[in-house]
């Protein structure tokens, strides 16, 4: 095994948007990481304390596929990782709703980060905003926090967005049964 991929951004993400596939590539992105105490020490040496770590549990468990190939592709055998998904308690959150023939309504709940694929996002209300006919078909909330939080806030501010786009910053967890309710559709 030559070592784990943990990104150190921690998005894998790289200029214009592509996936890093690189796992020997860190240390370009960040060369150096602060000890507890402040000492300035070489990413390699994060990299190697973290996958030796690593290398002593019996079972790695990850929410997705995506993340548990990614550590099978750094050196981790297939037989110590397991994939287990966020478990939801449905029953929280409501059956599908009565009234269907309301306009359908989108939520992206998450990090606002550009690994979340936010630019994809919108790009994607901008063209349906686009297309002719009525725009009181469909309304998208989006709910989170993260880096990319002042160009949501902007994007959501274009008057010609505001009918049918909202912005609620970060949803309280004891809130998010409420959105959950009030949405057909959840990206995240």
């Amino acid at each position: 095994m030559t070592g784990v991929q943990t990104c150190a951004l921690p998005i894998c993400l790289l200029e214009g948007g592509r996936v890093c596939e690189d796992l020997e590539a860190c240390h370009h992105c960040v060369p150096n990481v602060l000890s507890e105490a402040g000492q300035v020490l070489p990413y390699r040496l994060r990299r190697d304390f973290v996958f030796f770590a690593l290398s002593l549990v019996d079972l790695l468990v990850f929410p997705s596929r995506y993340l548990a190939e990614t550590y099978r592709r750094a050196g981790f055998p297939a037989s110590k990782i397991r994939v287990q998904s966020n478990g939801v308690e449905v029953e929280r959150f409501g059956g599908p709703r009565a009234d269907v023939m309301k306009p359908l309504r989108i939520a992206f709940v998450g990090h606002l980060g550009a690994h979340k694929g936010i630019s994809v996002l919108l790009d994607a209300i901008d063209r349906l905003l686009r297309r002719p006919g009525p725009k009181n078909q469909w309304s998208m909330s989006i709910a989170g926090d993260g880096n990319l939080r002042s160009i949501i806030e902007e994007f959501t501010r274009d008057p010609a967005r505001r009918e049918n786009v909202r912005f609620l910053g970060k949803v309280a967890e004891e809130e998010m049964p409420g959105l959950m309710r009030e949405t057909d559709v959840i990206l995240d």
